[in-house]
């Protein structure tokens, strides 16, 4: 799919699972970046789990 620049963007347009998983890893202190291509993407959490 084509990732837009902000995933909120995501949840005007009603599709609301990355947009949960993304304020699931924000309350955990970490960040969701999601790469993605026609026929290849991917998710990614980072934690700083040095805090």
């Amino acid at each position: 799919f084509e990732s837009p620049k902000e995933i909120s963007a995501l949840s005007r347009s009603g599709k609301l699972g990355l947009v949960g998983m993304q304020e699931r890893v924000r309350l955990l202190g970490g960040v969701l970046e999601i790469k993605s291509e026609p026929g290849n993407s991917g998710a990614n959490n980072k934690f700083d789990y040095g805090r």
